[in-house]
């Protein structure tokens, strides 16, 4: 097939949505399709790639100008099937990583631990330029007809509730993993603290200052010695959840660790992992995590915790912000046979959900499309 894949900026140290496009256009072209990316800027000589032109100040307006700009040049040649991973809305299909915006945008609000801090950002969101922009983009791929690669259900709900995307136009695909890369690690030793285990970027929506909380629970309650160890940079004030782990007093036993080369060995120190996300379409890093044999506690708002079956797996809480049930989910994964018990069932869950399973769903659906096209 020729196939078209719009994306902003496909450069090295991107974010997640740049890595698995990466991933995807190189799957795609070893197994013999014609991939070309319409994008600002690739950092990839090896690929097929279109510049795309991108006019104005401020992201909303150039969030704009790549839109219109990707969607005219889509138009240039044939193809069969054309795939937006960002904010486009030229193609035929749409690829939601971000999940929807405005279900995203409403959880940032309900991350926010200050009630006038909340009523602030929702008043100027309201306002907001960018807002407007951003939601008129997604209200242009559902008027278009494009069809939307859901990576979860809550997100496949998400569009029709916001957008009223019929069911007939949302696949729901689920994140895959690499299980040869991510694997289990040799048995830990018993003895030593237990080490809970957060991979996270924006620390303001997957709930960081939920999971200090709860580390203060556990310093009350728990049955042994343990450790928080937070591997991100924290973009959304990163120094001030150091400033709140003193203030609760849990600075001794938490770990703002920052970037790293090599997560497979970060996995391999841990013994569960935690991420209490406000908002997550389908973390991959839960899907690492539980490929690496960890017992995974996530929240509802994650679409890879429809994956996980509470009690076998790990556990579902149903609110980030019900830290006394974060705390007792964590406190019953102190026991060694219950981890490692889940550990073996959250191995067999990632098994049943690879990156080649999600390479063969999503290429049932581009013939599909390719197929309704011709």
């Amino acid at each position: 097939m020729k196939i078209a894949i719009t994306i902003e900026d496909l450069s090295p140290h991107r974010g997640g949505a740049e890595v698995y496009t990466l991933w995807l256009v190189r799957r795609l072209m070893a197994a013999g399709h014609d991939v070309t990316v319409f994008a600002e800027r690739c950092g990839y000589p090896d690929l097929k790639s279109v510049a795309v032109p991108v006019r104005g100040i401020g992201r909303a307006w150039r969030a704009l100008s790549f839109a219109r700009n990707a969607c005219r040049l889509l138009h240039t040649d044939r193809f069969d099937v054309t795939v937006d991973m960002g904010r486009s809305f030229g193609g035929q299909l749409y690829m939601t990583h971000n999940g929807c915006y405005p279900s995203a945008r409403q959880a940032n609000l309900r991350a926010e631990s200050s009630s006038a801090i909340y009523w602030l950002r929702s008043t100027l969101g309201a306002l907001s330029l960018r807002e407007r922009l951003y939601d008129y983009i997604e209200r242009e791929r559902a008027r278009r007809g494009a069809r939307i690669i859901a990576l979860s259900r809550f997100v496949a709900d998400d569009w029709r509730r916001f957008y009223g995307v019929p069911s007939s136009r949302v696949h729901v695909i689920y994140n895959g993993v690499d299980t040869a890369r991510f694997r289990p690690s040799l048995p830990k030793p018993v003895a030593g603290p237990l080490t809970i285990l957060c991979v996270a970027q924006n620390f303001r929506r997957k709930g960081i200052h939920c999971l200090l909380q709860a580390a203060q629970v556990l310093r009350q309650r728990a049955p042994g010695p343990f450790r928080v160890r937070i591997v991100g940079l924290g973009y959304a004030s990163g120094p001030g959840y150091e400033r709140l782990s003193r203030a609760l007093g849990v600075a001794d036993c938490v770990e703002f660790a920052g970037e790293t080369d090599d997560i497979t060995k970060v996995y391999a120190a841990a013994d569960v992992f935690c991420l209490p996300t406000f908002y997550d379409p389908c973390s991959l890093v839960v899907l690492e995590a539980l490929a690496c044999g960890l017992p995974v506690v996530t929240t509802r708002h994650n679409g890879a915790g429809e994956l996980i079956t509470p009690g076998q797996e790990g556990y579902i809480i149903e609110d980030p912000r019900d830290v006394p049930a974060l705390a007792d989910a964590l406190i019953k994964l102190f026991d060694a046979p219950t981890r490692a018990r889940m550990g073996a069932a959250a191995r067999a869950l990632a098994e049943r959900h690879t990156s080649e399973r999600n390479f063969e769903e999503l290429l049932a659906v581009f013939r599909h499309v390719a197929g309704e096209a011709r």
